[in-house]
């Protein structure tokens, strides 16, 4: 929040919040709206989630132009006028706040008309959000992150003090299921760090507890995030977050073909991977290995897997990972793509073995016993490939 408003304040144009699906970027921008709207001779809030895209973007810029309208409460009483005409001409003289949110449905639309409506209005300020960075010059992009989750041998009192706990705790008490010091506090832990703390999950889960399921029975019947929904007819949600799977799958629906495949394969690496390593893995039928950078550009820009950090490492998220590996299930080469990563393990390996390395510096180079451990990673992989 504090970040979002001090670019506001700064004069930012467009500030773009993002992150993956049910990290909590809606409520972020509806409370920016609810704090900072009244500083402004107008302001509105528009939600993009329930908009099909339009083969005609013209078609779909004219739609979003229209909900703009009706949020600014401004009459058009020119009915041969274009709502975008209307719309520039309504902005162009007064201090003005736009929340869009959900723009990854409509992405190309909503770049055409943010680029078009803050060169025509010199006031305007814009708050938006999507799964997909808005590229466009000079914006502001805030990474809205998970909340902190406890770690795995963490007791009850450790966990209280993580947001993600802390979140499951009041969701879980608002559903008539609160948490108490009876309950099996390991499997809360385990729950909550599956999780990754993103709030939509924890919400789930707090929603799956108020059917009287255990927390060590939710944990065994997670089903890789399948079993998390709310009942049937829930009112209040917005129905792409009824459950995570449909959740999930909106990310889905927005890939290409190449790009659904490379994220089904990507999931074959538990603790994150490298560039050389997706490229060993991931290419091959149907998927180019000059195409595997662009794609994993591609997925880190739409929240589907996080950017490389310091030691050169992507990573993904929990319920990612686990859509994306019944997916690849569904592709029928899971077994081919094993296989790959098991020789990539097993390379790994010998690469490893065979670096020369100085008794006197062997603490610094390997001071985990990392060769030990991959070695019998390799034996356990090569005894499954065979």
């Amino acid at each position: 929040m504090t970040e979002v408003e001090s670019y506001i304040d700064d004069g930012a144009r467009l500030v773009t919040v993002t992150g993956s699906g049910g990290v909590g970027k809606t409520r972020l921008a509806a409370e920016v709206f609810r704090r900072r709207g009244d500083a402004y001779d107008a302001a509105a809030f528009v939600r993009l989630a329930e908009m099909s895209d339009e083969a005609d973007s013209y078609t779909t810029v004219e739609r979003i132009c229209k909900l703009l309208l009706a949020d600014l409460r401004v009459a058009n009483h020119q009915p041969d006028a274009e709502p975008l005409d209307v719309l520039i001409g309504f902005l162009r003289d007064q201090r003005v706040l736009l929340v869009l949110d959900n723009c990854e449905q409509l992405l190309g639309c909503v770049q055409e008309l943010v680029d078009l409506l803050i060169n025509q209005a010199p006031q305007l300020q814009i708050v938006a959000t999507s799964r997909a960075w808005l590229q466009i010059h000079g914006a502001r992009i805030v990474h809205l992150n998970p909340l902190r989750v406890p770690e795995e041998d963490a007791a009850r009192v450790e966990a209280e003090e993580c947001d993600a706990v802390r979140l499951l705790q009041d969701r879980a008490a608002l559903a008539g299921r609160p948490l108490t010091a009876d309950d099996d506090w390991s499997a809360i832990v385990r729950l909550v760090r599956w999780s990754d703390g993103i709030p939509l999950i924890l919400e789930l889960v707090a929603a799956q507890l108020s059917t009287g399921r255990s927390p060590a029975v939710l944990f065994e019947r997670l089903e890789g995030g399948l079993s998390l929904r709310y009942a049937l007819g829930t009112r209040g949600v917005q129905a792409h977050h009824l459950s995570l799977d449909v959740a999930i799958g909106e990310s889905w629906k927005l890939c290409s073909d190449v790009q659904q495949r490379v994220w089904a394969r990507l999931t074959v690496f538990t603790g994150g991977f490298t560039l050389e390593a997706a490229e060993q893995v991931c290419a091959g039928e149907c998927v180019d290995r000059a195409e595997i950078l662009a794609t994993l550009d591609y997925l880190v820009t739409h929240s589907i897997i996080d950017g490389a950090s310091a030691d050169g490492r992507y990573r993904q998220q929990n319920c990612l990972r686990e859509y994306g590996r019944r997916r690849l299930r569904h592709f029928g080469n899971q077994d081919a793509i094993e296989e790959r990563h098991c020789a990539w393990t097993v390379q790994l390996v010998r690469d490893a073995a065979e670096r020369p390395h100085d008794p006197r510096t062997r603490t610094l180079r390997d001071p985990a016993g990392v060769f030990g451990r991959l070695r019998c990673i390799a034996s356990v992989s090569m005894a499954a490939t065979l």
